[in-house]
């Protein structure tokens, strides 16, 4: 059975011995991953859309949606930290409300697909043949009066790991601790660089080179330290965007009414869902942090 890699940032690396039901660290958990997560063995879901229809018609489940994960480096004033990027509507979440202002992510649109510089003699793309529509301002951010920069320049020498020119920016939020280490605040930009990406036959990163994105910070988060300092949020559809894989996603998060029946209903779903889902509740994501 193949496991993306990816699966290792969800759960929170923590030395923690254990804690209480009502510890802050596990409803941070819980707010931030759900009750259950559900995971494609052969790598990433295609068919989510059908999946999440199926687990919304089993008893005590409040909610399942889908969610991206991916590991960037972030680059602000002379720091870069490495982190993870989550892709989630956060408004059907707990995590939403730990975010300020709140709803920030709310109504910004998909941004396009991202497109790598190529490196130089090879074929060039046309920029104009971008997928998507341009990430508006929220409705309190004040929009950008430069005027776009000119259509790109794919002449030899040229940076692959550029952003493309006149590519607007994606919406991020972030940590209030990875804030303080970057040196940013709302309203500031910060660029990410996505690494090749991981080819799920071979477990080797693939030829392409990596991606660069600049990022607008529009709001901030606290959780807990081990996620405020090592997480970055953005929409689901921009996360898809960004990882350049077209309409998939990487997991399903599932809610339940009942946080101690979440065993039991992952262990149904693994018998509704089949032997191709990998499928796991709370307590086994964390079971180094938590006693269950």
């Amino acid at each position: 059975m193949r496991i993306s890699v990816a699966a290792v940032v969800i759960a929170v690396i923590c030395a923690c011995r254990g804690a209480s039901s009502e510890d802050p660290l596990r409803k941070a958990i819980l707010d931030f991953n759900g009750h259950i997560v559900i995971m494609e063995s052969e790598g990433y879901f295609t068919e989510y859309r059908d999946v999440i229809a199926e687990i919304r018609k089993q008893p005590d489940v409040v909610d399942a949606y889908p969610f991206m994960f991916t590991e960037v480096t972030v680059i602000a004033h002379g720091h870069d930290v490495g982190v993870a990027i989550k892709g989630v509507d956060l408004d059907r979440t707990p995590l939403g409300k730990r975010v300020t202002p709140p709803g920030v992510l709310r109504s910004v649109s998909s941004p396009p697909a991202v497109v790598p510089v190529p490196v130089p003699d090879s074929p060039s793309p046309d920029p104009m043949s971008l997928d998507g529509t341009p990430d508006p301002a929220p409705p309190d951010f004040p929009a950008d009066s430069d005027p776009p920069p000119p259509p790109a320049d794919f002449t030899a020498g040229a940076d692959p790991r550029a952003p493309l020119p006149g590519m607007p920016p994606i919406h991020v939020v972030i940590g209030v601790e990875l804030a303080r280490t970057l040196e940013v605040k709302v309203g500031d930009t910060v660029e990410l660089v996505l690494p090749p990406q991981i080819d799920m036959d071979t477990f080797r990163p693939s030829d392409d080179p990596p991606v660069r994105r600049t990022a607008r910070v529009v709001g901030t988060f606290e959780v807990n330290a081990e996620y405020d300092e090592r997480v970055v949020l953005t929409t689901f559809e921009a996360a898809q965007a960004l990882q350049g894989r077209g309409d998939r996603a990487l997991g399903i998060e599932v809610r339940v009414k009942r946080e101690q029946d979440a065993p039991r209903m992952a262990r149904e779903l693994e018998a509704r869902l089949g032997a191709r889902y990998l499928i796991q509740d709370w307590c086994q994501l964390n079971k180094l942090a938590l006693r269950c």
